[in-house]
């Protein structure tokens, strides 16, 4: 008997891998759909039934857990996943498969068995919805809320709020309030974007990380980049870069 698998998993080349590990496995399992977000899922499993979803947790729009939010689902889950040890508690708590990435042929052979012996039996299927409570708990980031800047001979704190970006000119980082006023932070534009709230912050190109409440207005640009108009103005163009600009409109849609 074939089992027809949904696989949800938002980068191609881990989808390529998981999709060339399901060939020559047994039970056959056929990979009927592949979808990247939260969104795209909602879409498929309400056009089609399938037999096993191969569920990636972090997607393009956001933690697979969503999807618990927006339909009920009774079809058996196994989780793919790059979290640590910490993290997979959950899912031992409520008997769920996973695998932990990058993991063999293998180990994704034994999670289909699994799924076998889980049809066959007449266990009570997980509680999807405990599951994802737990696991948004463990994961809950503690982003970055206030910086200490130097305004002459005074020390004063900034809260993220007041912050509309962050530029870097030469080897200095500043943050430019929503005032206007300009302060050197002890921040490289990468640890920045790894502290502050991805749904606040997005870094448009190797200059800029700006927040959503900054942009004025937007224009389409030339090789499918966009031009962002920020407020207060800086005193350059600040266009999104070819690479990021698919990310940035999906960022914008969140």
């Amino acid at each position: 008997m074939t089992i027809k698998a949904l696989l949800v998993e938002d980068e191609t080349l881990a989808a390529d891998k998981i999709k060339r590990q399901i060939d020559g496995i047994t039970p056959r399992v056929e990979i009927v759909g592949w979808t990247k977000s939260v969104r795209e899922t909602v879409q498929f499993m309400n056009s089609q039934e399938v037999d096993l979803i191969l569920l990636d947790i972090q997607l393009e729009d956001g933690l697979s857990f969503q999807l618990f939010d927006q339909m009920d689902i009774h079809t058996p889950i196994i989780f793919t996943t790059a979290f640590d040890e910490y993290a997979l508690k959950a899912f031992r708590v409520n008997s769920v498969d996973y695998l932990l990435k990058p993991f063999t042929r293998s180990e994704l052979q034994q999670a289909v068995e699994k799924y076998q012996r889980y049809q066959k039996s007449n266990v009570q299927p997980p509680d999807y919805q405990a599951l994802a409570s737990m696991f948004r708990e463990q994961l809950q980031p503690e982003w970055r809320d206030r910086f200490l800047v130097t305004v002459g001979e005074h020390i004063r704190t900034v809260a993220v709020e007041e912050i509309a970006y962050f530029f870097a000119d030469q080897k200095y980082v500043f943050l430019v309030r929503k005032d206007g006023s300009q302060h050197i932070v002890d921040f490289t534009l990468d640890q920045l974007e790894e502290e502050l709230n991805p749904r606040s912050f997005f870094r448009i190109n190797r200059k800029y990380l700006i927040s959503l409440a900054a942009i004025r207005s937007m224009f389409q640009w030339t090789k499918g980049r966009i031009k962002v108009e920020l407020s207060p103005p800086p005193s350059e163009e600040t266009i999104v870069s070819v690479g990021r600009s698919p990310d940035f409109r999906n960022w914008l849609g969140k």
